[in-house]
């Protein structure tokens, strides 16, 4: 079973990186109806208007309007399969062979959630490989021998478990009716049963999202039940080929380096640049103090297994109005630099389809006062299937790897070129989060090349720094680099090791200012003068930075944990760190940016967790705003 469930699983991830990605186009448009004949006869009573989402489901040409008029009707599978062939013909300018097999797609029997997932998966595997559709042997087979990357998806599914503990998971610990799934009553009249087995569809249909939202095309229940047999209507099949329409990525558009274009203008338009703000002007020679901020990481992962509690790769709109609404003025935009190559990286190029997502994301700052500073977390080349392992090794190996400094340098340049005309009160940019440099001497080899080409492209631009480790900041301040400091510290209080983040009587216990086991008091001002025989203090940083005219902030504080406990530090605890670290940092004249802006311990939650706080859901999204916590920071920044 161990090794059934692998594979099944490794496949089905593996072939949801490829089909999203890989597999897009511009749906067919829909044709005008013509006018009525003249007729005498009286005219027929005008039908009332569809709802929305189906009247979209019409105009793409997914299903015709006499279709779904009959909404409330149980769905047949002929039905289900048309509308999902119209889906697969739209978005990748083919037919499918699956989908138009009599025996998949001339049913007249009644469509239940496991045959949409099956139909949309199978539909699925003639897009990912290069033979066609036969049977689960031969596309186990065909993924041997081709050696198919094989990847374990361990952080997938958000939520309630089988035992009710809120944590990451996959379909065998979220899905509480999986044997119902495994071991139909009826295998023997179910079509593929046994050379293939049900639960790789219902996973799939799982883990594909509407990128317009968020949306999961199906979903489980309140009760962790994916309810396989239950039927579905018409309407309920409309709106998941909707769904599952959505969930495509457009298709990509492969330009080298040096033919970056500029942003799209007509998405930070130049009426947007030109617009009165209250953002206060930045440089190299100065961060101002005025940046009260916080960390988004959704561009900055791209393997499976380190997508943590984040439901999907997307930055919505309404995410950024929170960030507004809670009164900061500063997103440390994380982004790893195979996203920006990806789906598929190729040598020395970048997808600009998805360099006009992040041009989006930018706009929808500039709207809001917001500084965007684009923070490179990923140093590139790695696909989302690949391993997570791989991804953390390179990250350090390669910025102690003099020879890669020259291809992350035109990685960095051609980004900055696209970007050049926007002004520094709006964007800046952080060279690596936390890299792990082995000593000063190696982190300028490194990174020189990158603030060297970043000038080359736009000569004023504000660079900052991060100073993490090994590094005494120096080389980058002599550069004319801004310099920035993580202050984690200290970090039994700050990181929720695995035993004490979701102990209720541990945590309940402790104070701020804190007392560590040996004694020792911290409160603001002696976690800023806190140093380790690797890495200078806040202060002796700051101290630096101004005896070579460059600007200081903090770029990341608070307190996180790996995991997603349902319990934290009492309100009084937490909000009096907050209270001492940001009233200290106010008075040194040190902007900041919270580095826990999702998650349990953060405002923003993709689930509902933390048990002594209230929530607020953003729309219907999977977005929760942890009102406690968003009062207090709209306090504080006003």
């Amino acid at each position: 079973m161990k090794s059934y469930r692998r594979s099944v699983l490794l496949l089905t991830a593996a072939l949801l990186t490829g089909l999203l990605a890989g597999c897009g186009g511009a749906p067919a448009e829909s044709s005008a109806s013509s006018a009525p004949a003249p007729t005498s006869e009286p005219a027929a009573t005008a039908q009332p208007a569809l709802p929305e989402t189906l009247q979209q489901v019409c105009d793409l040409g997914i299903a015709d309007e006499a279709t779904l008029r009959r909404g409330d009707d149980i769905c047949t599978q002929r039905e289900t399969a048309a509308m999902l062939a119209q889906v697969h013909k739209l978005r990748c300018g083919a037919d499918s062979r699956y989908l138009n097999d009599p025996a998949v797609a001339n049913s007249d029997d009644a469509a239940t959630r496991y045959y949409f997932a099956q139909a949309m998966y199978f539909s699925a595997m003639e897009t990912f490989y290069d033979a066609p559709y036969e049977s689960w042997d031969t596309w186990a087979d065909y993924c041997e021998k081709n050696e198919q990357p094989y990847i374990w998806p361990d952080s997938i599914l958000l939520g309630p478990d089988t035992e009710g503990v809120v944590d990451c998971g996959d379909i065998w610990t979220r899905c509480r009716d999986l044997d119902e799934i495994q071991h139909p009553g009826n295998a023997d009249k179910l079509r593929n049963w046994l050379d293939f087995g049900f639960v790789p569809a219902a996973n799939y249909a799982l883990l594909v999202y509407d990128r317009t939202d968020g949306t999961r095309v199906l979903s489980l229940d309140e009760d962790c039940n994916f309810r396989p047999y239950e039927t579905m209507t018409v309407a309920q099949v409309a709106e998941a080929a909707l769904r599952y329409y959505n969930s495509f990525e457009p298709a990509a558009q492969m330009v080298p380096y040096g033919e970056t274009a500029a942003f799209d203008p007509s998405i930070i338009t130049p009426e947007l640049l030109a617009k009165e703000t209250t953002l206060p002007d930045a440089s190299c020679a100065s961060l101002p103090a005025e940046w009260h901020g916080v960390l988004m990481f959704d561009m900055g992962r791209v393997t499976n297994q380190s997508t943590a509690c984040e439901l999907d790769k997307q930055i919505y709109e309404y995410e950024v109005q929170a960030v507004q609404d809670a009164g900061f003025n500063f997103i440390g935009l994380a982004f790893d630099f195979s996203v920006l190559q990806g789906p598929v990286p190729e040598e020395s190029k970048l997808n600009e389809t998805r360099l006009k997502e992040l041009d989006q994301v930018i706009a929808w700052c500039i709207e809001r006062d917001i500084h965007v500073d684009l923070r490179c977390a990923g140093l590139g080349g790695f696909k989302r299937s690949d391993s997570f392992d791989d991804w953390w090794d390179w990250n350090e190996a390669g910025v102690n790897d003099t020879g890669y400094a020259g291809e992350f340098a035109a990685l960095w340049k051609a980004l900055v070129q696209r970007y050049a005309e926007i002004p520094n009160r709006y964007l800046s940019f952080n060279l690596f989060i936390e890299p792990l440099s082995h000593s000063d001497e190696q982190y300028a080899a490194f990174f020189g090349p990158a603030v060297t080409a970043i000038r080359e492209a736009s000569p004023e631009r504000c660079i900052i720094a991060d100073i993490y480790s090994n590094t005494t900041g120096r080389p980058m301040a002599e550069m004319g680099v801004a310099l920035s400091f993580h202050a984690y510290d200290p970090a039994v209080f700050c990181a929720l090791n695995p035993e004490n983040q979701n102990d209720a009587a541990y945590l309940s216990g402790v104070t701020w200012p804190y007392t560590d086991a040996d004694g020792k008091t911290y409160d603001a001002e002696a976690v800023l003068d806190f140093s380790t025989p690797d890495r200078p203090s806040a202060n002796e940083l700051a101290a630096l930075a101004k005896e070579y005219g460059v600007g200081f902030m903090i770029g990341e504080w608070g307190v996180f944990c790996d995991g997603i406990p349902s319990n934290r530090y009492p309100d009084e605890t937490l909000y009096a760190f907050y209270k001492d670290t940001t009233d200290t940092m106010a008075e040194k004249g040190y902007g900041w940016c919270n580095g826990v802006w999702y998650g349990s311990l953060g405002i923003k939650a993709d689930y509902p967790v933390i048990t002594a706080t209230t929530y607020e859901q953003v729309g219907n999204h999977a977005c929760y705003i942890d009102q406690t916590m968003l009062k207090w920071f709209q306090e504080f920044n006003s």
